[in-house]
């Protein structure tokens, strides 16, 4: 599916897409900007269950394109797109996303949605939101990038809160570390990261009035604010890293990055955030590693097994992807939903046929 015409206002750090300076690899002494667009957006998923897991689908898919700066520090300062690229520019970028839930102001409806999932769920802007909240998805507060090491533009240490986002992070957490499971689980509660600060009574419907600081905000969608402590990457089954290739795409080199194998277990609206890092060659302007490039994806629609519509036929770029060896789920005819009755009214059919023998 092409990508998504979503009005997506994104709120982080200066660093995230600025030019960088490589100290090493085939763009050493070069200084590259660094950007991230969605090729291919998903359009659905199926909840993934204890033994039911489908990929969302399509498969995500993102572009990583690169641009050069030339002059920089004067007046004729330029930059041009870098066309000719190979794997060995690819290797060392790494492309990995969170799970946020669509903000609640610009949700789209789900029909059948609401009445299939517990009450109990909520989403986290109901504490911004004076009418009742959506019942849609539920979120959790752990994400598994947050033991990754932070530093400021200085490169001082910072001891940041739970769900902060984060603009640069440990190549060797990256590198090294491949479990996505959240910290070990007493009773089912996963154990607090910071103190435990209560709000007073006083100050409580002062802050649901007045909205999320801006700090919590990581960006706007349809003009509704997404906060980082909303994020539910845990939700996520499956391939969240995925290394950035090199491929031939319509006759033309281009570094992508496909998530072939992600599934959710939540269900509602969804969107996905992809982030770009290089883990191998470090950068002039940062001690670590630093988030080169940053994009949100259109929203995705989770449905519980009961109400999953069924599957398209895979897009072009699929098709695309499979050819030039990607692992990807291909169907050449749409898959739909079977009934209950289906398999009764087959059988009813099989035995009032005349017999062949």
């Amino acid at each position: 599916m092409p990508p998504s015409q979503l009005h997506v206002q994104r709120v982080a750090s200066t660093q995230v897409g600025e030019p960088v300076s490589f100290l090493s690899g085939p763009l050493a002494n070069r200084v590259v900007r660094v950007q991230v667009v969605e090729l291919q957006k998903a359009e659905l998923g199926r909840k993934c269950g204890i033994k039911d897991r489908r990929p969302l689908d399509p498969p995500p898919a993102v572009q990583v394109k690169l641009f050069e700066l030339d002059g920089v520090g004067t007046s004729q300062a330029t930059e041009h797109e870098l066309m000719h690229l190979s794997e060995s520019i690819a290797l060392g970028f790494i492309c990995f996303v969170d799970l946020f839930p669509f903000p609640e102001a610009s949700d789209p409806p789900m029909e059948g949605i609401s009445e299939s999932l517990p009450s109990t769920s909520r989403s986290a802007y109901s504490q911004y939101e004076d009418r009742a909240p959506s019942p849609v998805l539920s979120s959790s507060l752990y994400s598994p990038l947050e033991d990754l090491d932070l530093v400021d533009s200085a490169g001082a240490d910072f001891e940041y809160p739970v769900n902060t986002p984060m603009d640069t992070i440990d190549p060797a957490v990256i590198g090294l570390s491949t479990s996505l499971n959240p910290p070990s689980m007493s009773g089912g509660v996963l154990p607090m990261r910071v103190p435990y600060n209560p709000i007073p009574a006083q100050n409580a419907q002062r802050q649901e009035t007045a909205g999320p600081s801006p700090n919590e905000v990581v960006a706007y969608v349809n003009g509704a604010p997404v906060i980082q402590g909303s994020c539910c990457t845990t939700a996520f089954v499956g391939t969240t890293f995925v290394s950035v290739s090199c491929f031939n795409l319509h006759g033309n080199s281009a570094l992508l990055s496909v998530f072939s194998d992600l599934a959710v277990t939540i269900t509602g609206t969804v969107l996905i955030r992809y982030r770009v890092v290089n883990i191998l060659h470090a950068t002039f302007e940062h001690a670590q590693r630093p988030v080169l490039a940053e994009c949100w994806g259109g929203p995705v629609t989770i449905y519980p097994a009961n109400l999953f519509p069924g599957l398209q036929e895979s897009t072009d770029l699929t098709k695309t992807l499979s050819s030039l060896g990607v692992p990807v789920n291909i169907r050449q005819t749409e898959r739909k939903r079977r009934r209950k009755d289906d398999g009764k009214r087959r059988l009813k059919r099989l035995e009032s046929a005349p017999s062949t023998g």
